[in-house]
């Protein structure tokens, strides 16, 4: 039986460092693009945990994962998103995202906002859904708008406004999340039905 081991990242400057990134210009918050990860290897199956949560939308990765009891492919224009302390699966012929975004977010740079007790109502991020959210081509140009944005405001010294304004965007992110989800869960029921 192949052996795995366990990789716990608590904090987005762990993340960072693990990843050979630059520091992240705020110790809650951090942006990446996919096309700015060195090659990454694996040697084993590895079990994944953060503590913080995470989006992504990736684009040009031809990989699996498994979250939950589900696998997913991860193909063009695929959202997932992960709670803190949700256990990940990566298995050692993993290829990572080539093209993408991944949002991380410490619980805490979301403590004293609406957005801190609200993001717990999001669906999306529980290991109960089964699929990874597939964008249209036009859905996948609005969020990508949305990280375009952030990676803005993420670049700009950051001022009284700087967390208002990146929790503003995403919020609008999530809930074009929740919205896209809403409408694939609909497609699926109806497919279901029809047979």
């Amino acid at each position: 039986m192949e052996t795995t081991t366990t990789v716990h990242i608590q904090s987005i400057s762990q993340l960072h460092q693990l990843l050979q990134l630059p520091k992240p210009r705020h110790p809650l918050v951090s942006l990446t693009r996919f096309e700015d990860f060195p090659e990454i290897k694996i040697e084993q199956r590895t079990r994944l945990i953060t503590d913080f949560y995470q989006v992504t939308l990736k684009t040009e990765c031809p990989c699996k994962i498994q979250y939950g009891q589900s696998i997913f492919d991860f193909d063009e224009g695929v959202m997932s998103c992960f709670a803190p302390r949700q256990v990940s699966f990566i298995d050692k012929d993993f290829v990572p995202a080539k093209a993408g975004w991944q949002l991380s977010m410490h619980p805490d740079f979301l403590r004293n906002a609406a957005l801190g007790g609200k993001i717990k109502s999001y669906g999306y991020f529980d290991y109960a859904v089964n699929e990874a959210l597939i964008l249209s081509d036009d859905e996948q140009k609005t969020v990508e708008n949305i990280f375009l944005q952030l990676q803005k405001e993420l670049s700009l010294p950051i001022d009284n406004f700087s967390q208002e304004v990146w929790i503003a965007n995403i919020e609008l992110m999530l809930t074009y999340c929740d919205r896209y989800y809403n409408r694939q869960l609909s497609l699926v029921r109806r497919s279901a039905t029809s047979f």
